[in-house]
């Protein structure tokens, strides 16, 4: 966002005279908040995770996959803690790893170089598989329903806010695109390609609201 020009935007009162009609005229009306991801949901999630951490190890195809019993979801300190003890346990010191919805969890050295060894690679895949994270309060999975509770957020709060402060967006997707990608891909602030300062990007963000909904 820094270095980028940025055209000229209305004054504090306008905007604030703006916000004023949208809410007045019922352009922005207040519903409550979506149910969070049902245990199904995380289920599918943890599982999907888990097949593409097998995939990412490189043990697939060498090596039949263990069946491990998996323990309840963990909170994020908790997942940490237990992995780590659990990584231990096997005679393995954990110095690094990351994850992704398209990789699953990589196991790596301190300085993020990929492990090939296969008996860490086991190590570490079973005790992920027995010491589950839980995504939702990771922020990892959101649910359809919040999803779109987040796009109509945008569409009717913040993006009105921008553009009557003088911005427009580069880009705004539909609400299937936005629900098939998660909502990880977008948002209206990286949209707007003229706010050129952090103190800026968090003047905007007061006055139109955060870039996501706290769930």
């Amino acid at each position: 966002m820094v270095g980028m020009k940025r055209i000229g935007v209305a004054g504090p009162a306008l905007v604030a005279a703006a916000v004023a009609v949208l809410l007045l005229s019922g352009c922005v009306a207040a519903s409550p908040k979506p149910s969070p991801p049902s245990e199904k949901e995380v289920d599918a999630y943890v599982s999907h995770m888990l097949d593409e951490t097998w995939k990412s190890s490189g043990l697939d195809g060498v090596m039949e996959r263990p069946a491990v019993k998996a323990g309840p979801v963990e909170s994020p300190e908790e997942f940490s803690e237990n992995l780590t003890d659990c990584y231990a346990d096997a005679g393995y010191e954990l110095m690094g790893y990351s994850w992704g919805s398209d990789q699953g969890y990589r196991l790596s050295e301190s300085n993020d170089v990929y492990v090939d060894d296969p008996d860490k690679q086991l190590a570490f895949y079973v005790c992920l598989a027995r010491h589950p994270a839980d995504p939702v309060q990771s922020g990892e999975l959101v649910g359809d329903a919040q999803l779109s509770y987040q796009y109509d957020h945008f569409v009717n709060w913040v993006i009105p806010c921008l553009r009557a402060s003088g911005y427009s967006l580069d880009y705004v997707p539909s609400r299937a695109e936005f629900l098939e990608t998660g909502g990880y891909y977008w948002g209206p602030y990286s949209s707007v390609a003229n706010i050129d300062s952090p103190e800026k990007y968090d003047a905007l963000t007061a006055l139109c609201g955060p870039e996501r909904i706290e769930f």
